[in-house]
């Protein structure tokens, strides 16, 4: 009797975590659409948007740089290779909350570990860019699309998403790491078409 008794409070906490982690999802889902309905803050010829990453970001900072002298507007970058969203949570200051517009080309280095161990390293990141209401999206890693770490790649994804941080809008094919042992990098080539893609998503309207 006492065993029936485990098996059935043990379904009913299983039933009751599925709900919890369906409501949640519906939540997430409904700040997320949102989000897309609300106006996209575009770049404009004078403005100056800011580039934090680890690795991908230092590959992107050069064309990145060409495409926004070409256009008018100023990049400042701050990239560093191996680093993660704890690393930046411990240099970045409200000084660097005074653009227009925000970038992060993060989450490589961070699903190699436990992302969930960031939550409060991510609060600190997210909360001091966002102290002048700068738009900040996130590029996502061309690594991502290979799901070596799918899951760690979704939660990381998650926790973005729950400070109100979404993937930039990409047109066009995704760049292949596939020449890279790593399968972490892209070849100059692909730096330079995935920058062109990031700069177009953030002067055009949608």
């Amino acid at each position: 009797m006492q065993t029936k008794d485990n098996y059935q409070l043990y379904y009913l906490l299983i039933a009751a975590g599925g709900l919890a982690l369906t409501g949640y999802g519906v939540y997430r889902n409904i700040q997320q659409e949102k989000q897309k309905s609300s106006p996209q803050r575009l770049l404009r010829p004078g403005d100056s948007f800011l580039l934090i990453g680890d690795s991908i970001g230092v590959g992107l900072q050069t064309p990145l740089a060409k495409r926004s002298e070409e256009y008018g507007s100023y990049l400042d970058s701050m990239t560093k290779i191996g680093t993660t969203v704890n690393y930046w949570s411990n240099v970045i200051d409200e000084r660097d909350a005074g653009f227009d517009l925000i970038l992060l080309s993060l989450g490589s280095n961070d699903v190699v570990g436990d992302p969930t161990s960031e939550s409060e390293a991510m609060d600190r990141l997210i909360a001091t860019l966002s102290l002048r209401g700068a738009p900040i999206y996130w590029i996502v890693p061309p690594s991502f699309r290979l799901g070596h770490f799918k899951p760690k790649q979704e939660i990381f994804a998650t926790m973005l998403a729950d400070r109100g941080v979404f993937p930039l809008p990409i047109d066009g094919p995704q760049q292949s790491v596939a020449s890279d042992p790593a399968k972490l990098h892209l070849t100059p080539d692909g730096y330079r078409t995935y920058a062109a893609q990031i700069f177009d998503s953030i002067i055009t309207p949608r």
